[in-house]
């Protein structure tokens, strides 16, 4: 990926990312909305994300609903839990850098435009803790399901 923080509406996506969905690494970059103000903003009267490699995706940490309201395109949703125990991705790779993490996808959904999602509390994969807010259709083009993981290259800044 490149060095350089890719700009939308606002955000700077810097965060590299990939979701591991039927065995495939998708690559992201992600924005993190920390604060209430960044998270309250979200994505408001912002253009759709683009739908190109490596696609941008706003995550919200400790964020369990989201709204709609002033949203120009739907949204689609990766409810995020620490997985359970927070087990790391696997335990016998010892390639995989120290810093990084994975969040388990617990469920998704579709956020339409001026619509209100939230996240059941417990699932298998235990309490949801996270927001992912992708371009709509990236969910249904990659195939993702409950137990896929999003891996945090460099954990969380």
């Amino acid at each position: 990926m490149r060095n350089t923080p890719d700009r939308h509406a606002g955000h700077h996506f810097v965060q590299p990312a990939h979701l591991l969905a039927r065995g495939v690494a998708h690559p992201l970059r992600l924005s993190v909305a920390r604060g209430f103000v960044a998270r309250a903003r979200g994505l408001i009267a912002a253009p759709p994300l683009p739908h190109r490699a490596p696609v941008l995706g706003l995550l919200l940490p400790h964020c369990t609903a989201v709204h709609g309201l002033g949203l120009l395109a739907p949204l689609d949703l990766l409810f995020l839990s620490d997985g359970v125990g927070n087990t790391p991705l696997d335990p016998l790779d010892t390639q995989a850098p120290p810093a990084t993490r994975a969040l388990v996808v617990a469920h998704t959904a579709r956020l339409p435009r001026f619509g209100v999602r939230w996240s059941r509390h417990t699932t298998p994969h235990g309490p949801v803790r996270h927001t992912l807010e992708l371009p709509a259709g990236t969910l249904t083009r990659w195939g993702v399901q409950p137990g896929d993981r999003l891996i945090l290259d460099g954990g969380l800044p």
